[in-house]
């Protein structure tokens, strides 16, 4: 592929999370010299979660908190200082900055806008899945930002589509923000044991956690249960649905998780469930916790609402969104003990496409040839 890029920039709030570094150190481990910009201070409202970040150095990876206001409680109003970035482009002379914030955000027009003026080439990652989203003035910011870039990365391929609309020719590549650590070999269930399902994720309509449950109230399998990891808005009423039918005492809401105890309860479960739906200002974009999921050995079942079918590929099963008896049939299925473990063992051979280690390699790769082309240009001019 060419010469190593090694002194590399990354702007984004994902990487406040500890647990979402991981990414960083493989590209570390493989020999880039990765400085990252994140917000020393940083409110999640959505997952209820808060950050105080502070200076890390590691081998290959520099930490930098950046003073951050919130506008609005959407993080592309963030207005973050550029002055920490400014100097880094000024004392380190990178080979590129990769940007993790939407093309219409603040923080992703103002750190591009810098970069072009100093002749240092960028990525812009962006998960944006929606056609007409966002409107108008932002759709205007986001054509802007996204033309200044020099390299595109889309979480699924409706948002690589969506950015071919604005150039056919830009460097660009499919690829998931995060990745996930290497399979685990899971101990064999013991077939005496009740089947457990679960889903976990946000309590919200658009989830689909409704279709579920009535799913799972229909299942020729009276032992099985059903654990809900997670809380949101929603969750009342789905406890009151889990009663209306009669199955209230085999569904368990267990509240939300730390990441640790995800993977634990990942281990447990023998089906995980996506069961999205998609909404007129919402699609799933990716379904990280299928990912997390087949890793660890379960068989994963999703609904077919937006990327979720490409995720998935021939690790699990998918069903039409909202189709309940569907949803229900597969579940009744997979409670055979030969196609579980089948199941399972395809979950995991698919997560080996996802691991950090995968992801950082594909990433450094393209960015070597986005360096590459901007030279090409830089010579021609």
């Amino acid at each position: 592929m060419g010469r190593l890029v090694v002194r590399v920039g990354v702007v984004s709030h994902t990487y406040v999370e500890g647990e979402n570094r991981k990414k960083l150190h493989a590209l570390a481990r493989a020999g880039h010299d990765v400085t990252v910009f994140v917000p020393a201070r940083w409110t999640e409202g959505m997952l209820g979660k808060s950050w105080i970040t502070t200076p890390e150095r590691a081998a290959g990876i520099r930490i930098c908190p950046v003073s951050v206001k919130r506008l609005r409680r959407s993080p592309a109003t963030a207005w973050w200082s550029i002055r920490p970035i400014r100097r880094f482009l000024t004392d380190q002379n990178p080979e590129l900055v990769h940007v993790e914030e939407e093309p219409w955000s603040i923080a992703a027009s103002r750190v591009i806008r810098l970069c072009r003026a100093r002749g240092v080439p960028t990525t812009l990652f962006t998960w944006q899945n929606i056609a007409g989203h966002p409107r108008w003035p932002l759709s205007a910011l986001r054509r802007t930002t996204a033309r200044a870039a020099d390299g595109w990365i889309a979480g699924n391929r409706v948002a690589a589509n969506l950015l071919r609309v604005l150039d056919d020719r830009k460097p660009l590549i499919v690829l998931p923000q995060l990745g996930i650590d290497p399979p685990t070999n899971r101990q064999s269930r013991q077939q005496s044991v009740a089947i457990q399902i679960g889903y976990v994720g946000r309590l919200v309509p658009e989830k689909g956690v409704d279709d579920l449950i009535v799913a799972f109230s229909k299942l020729d399998q009276p032992e099985a249960t059903l654990s809900i990891v997670g809380d949101g808005p929603y969750r009342r009423p789905l406890e009151e649905l889990a009663d209306q039918l009669d199955v209230g005492a085999r569904v368990h809401f267990a509240g939300a998780f730390s990441h640790a105890n995800v993977a634990s309860e990942l281990q447990r479960l023998d089906i995980l469930v996506l069961p999205s739906r998609t909404t007129s200002r919402w699609i799933e974009q990716f379904g990280h916790v299928l990912v997390e999921g087949m890793a660890a050995g379960t068989a994963v079942v999703g609904s077919d609402s937006g990327a979720i079918p490409e995720v998935i590929g021939e690790g699990g099963v998918v069903f039409p969104e909202g189709d309940r008896d569907a949803l229900c049939s597969i579940l009744d299925e997979l409670c055979r003990p030969s196609a579980l473990q089948d199941h399972q063992r395809r979950a995991r051979s698919r997560a080996n496409d996802y691991t950090h280690d995968v992801i950082a390699t594909t990433l450094a790769d393209f960015w070597q040839v986005v360096v590459g082309a901007s030279r090409k240009r830089t010579r021609r001019a």
